[in-house]
């Protein structure tokens, strides 16, 4: 197993701020904003709870309110353009909402790994070592684990925290669809979901989402086969 085998399907970029409800107001001014850059966005919502833009080239989407603002894509094939993207449009939102600081600022990667069969998969989370319990006090309810999905909640220090969730799925679709989107959404696979997170206030200013999402994403690529 190397990291070439890991397929990213999905990448999510949230920052979270307290409210900046300038949104009410200038909620269309930014759209109008952002499809001057990329004017293939469609947009999906407008409201006064929230809006939604849409890239289907790119496969990326765009929502934002006046909590949040999150980028997503799916089948990220090269992470230069979700960076470009992220990095050119999140200052017209620090403008058009006089956003100061960030509150919380994530990065979630969801990586598949194809695999023959489940049991392949619950061998490969059982030799990770992540999920040891002695023998003898699992043979009180048990003899072995019977679970496809594990949570572990990891803090690095007070300002950094991630979240790394390991799941076996399977899917049950017809044979046209699954050989489509096979290569980011196997049949039989193990889903690596893995939220690294600021959760300390941060000047918005001087922030940099370009750094940020290249170094959570190097940061898992030297060390995610290691951790599994």
């Amino acid at each position: 197993m190397i990291v070439e085998d890991f397929n990213l399907s999905r990448i999510i970029f949230e920052l979270k701020y307290n409210d900046a409800f300038l949104y009410l107001d200038n909620c269309g001014a930014a759209i109008m904003e952002v499809r001057k850059n990329y004017p293939d966005w469609e947009v999906l919502e407008a409201s006064v709870k929230s809006a939604v833009l849409k890239d289907m080239h790119r496969k990326m989407q765009l929502a934002f309110n006046h909590k949040s603002i999150r980028f997503t894509q799916d089948e990220v094939s090269s992470l230069n353009q979700f960076k470009k993207v992220s990095t050119l449009i999140t200052p017209i939102f620090l403008e058009k909402f006089q956003i100061e600081n960030f509150n919380r600022v994530g990065n979630r990667f969801l990586y598949h790994l194809p695999l023959k069969n489940v049991d392949e998969g619950q061998k490969i989370i059982e030799e990770s070592g992540l999920i040891e319990i002695p023998q003898k006090k699992l043979s009180l309810f048990g003899e072995e684990f019977n679970k496809s999905s594990y949570t572990i909640y990891l803090n690095k220090g007070k300002e950094f925290q991630y979240r790394i969730d390991l799941s076996i799925i399977q899917r049950i679709e017809p044979e046209e669809i699954m050989k489509k989107s096979e290569k980011f959404h196997p049949k039989c696979g193990l889903r690596i979901d893995v939220d690294a997170a600021i959760i300390k206030e941060v000047s918005a200013v001087d922030f940099s989402c370009d750094e940020f999402i290249q170094s959570n994403y190097k940061f898992l690529e030297n060390n995610l086969i290691k951790f599994i």
